[in-house]
């Protein structure tokens, strides 16, 4: 975060044990009061190190006693919301990935009533769109083709007619494909990388799906600018987090292994490709640059300053 500072807050982010909300709390808790809300069996390998910079609180989203107690004993000034499961290919159960983002976001914004709240800004994803064939725009049909992306889209929806209804300062950035430091290890450029770092083939289903990227730093100063240009928002209002370009698997393979300089083999197969695989998946970011927000990193740029990250800390991935 370069633009604007978040400078002495009271700042609680649910999920900040995972990858989005880690480089969250890693980079507020330079100059703000952070709170983390986290279940009993949270692992916290993303976290460690920062154990006195952080105050853990525990709690769960499913259930709405616990999140009320710790809004109210922690008083946030602005809250993050960047819990998600379903997210990743290993979590299927649909009852969780419903209890989660929806009941537990509803869960949450009930509990913020009676808090002084600056500003609530939600995480969505790009899973929302579903699949379309031009780029994507906030003012656009929802159409999610997968469980995670209808939870997601009902939670932003929710959210939207909850800060409509109470007035509330809330706004929902609608991450698009982020990549960089902390992202799980089985996730496409973690994968290719580690790959390239211990020396084995790399094996790839589609090369020519293509998503729109967006390093984590660029991710990180674009919460902070929707947040800081709160009185310029209407309540619910929504803004794709998203580079503006969209790349290839192939694309990103190539680039990946000429910064690795390593003499790496790449192979398809077929039955890796997945259904929701498309050669189109980009959107329009005009509405968060008329913020004051652009992208500070090339594909390259943010793959190479990942690529240096996950040299340096292989071991925290065991």
């Amino acid at each position: 975060m370069k633009t604007r500072e978040i400078q002495g807050k009271r700042v609680l982010i649910t999920g900040a044990t995972g990858f989005i909300g880690a480089n969250l709390a890693r980079k507020l808790a330079e100059t703000n009061n952070i709170g983390i809300l986290v279940r009993h069996e949270s692992n916290m390998w993303r976290l460690q190190g920062m154990e006195g910079q952080l105050r853990r609180i525990t709690g769960d989203l499913t259930d709405y006693e616990s999140v009320a107690k710790a809004l109210h004993e922690f008083e946030p000034e602005i809250i993050i919301h960047s819990a998600i499961y379903g997210g990743l290919p290993s979590q299927k159960d649909v009852g969780r990935i419903f209890q989660t983002n929806v009941n537990g976001t509803i869960n949450l914004l009930e509990a913020c009533q009676g808090i002084n709240l600056e500003f609530f800004l939600n995480l969505g994803s790009s899973s929302e769109y579903g699949q379309k064939t031009k780029p994507m725009n906030e003012s656009d049909a929802l159409e999610p083709t997968i469980p995670y992306g209808v939870a997601k889209a009902a939670a932003t929806l929710y959210c939207r007619q909850f800060a409509k209804r109470n007035n509330m300062p809330l706004a929902t950035a609608r991450l698009f494909s982020p990549y960089g430091y902390y992202e799980e290890k089985t996730r496409l450029i973690p994968e290719i990388i580690m790959k390239c770092l211990n020396r084995q083939d790399i094996v790839i289903g589609n090369p020519a799906s293509c998503r729109d990227f967006i390093f984590v730093e660029d991710c990180l100063d674009a919460f902070e600018t929707i947040i800081t240009s709160k009185n310029f928002i209407a309540p619910g209002e929504i803004f794709n987090v998203v580079s503006g370009t969209q790349h290839s698997v192939q694309t990103i393979v190539d680039a990946i292994v000429q910064i690795s300089k390593e003499r790496i083999s790449v192979n398809r197969d077929i039955s890796k490709e997945r259904t929701y695989d498309t050669t189109t998946w980009i959107a329009d970011n005009t509405k968060l640059r008329s913020l004051g927000w652009k992208p500070s990193y090339n594909i390259y740029e943010g793959l190479s300053k990942t690529f240096k990250w996950f040299k340096d800390h292989m071991n925290e991935y065991g």
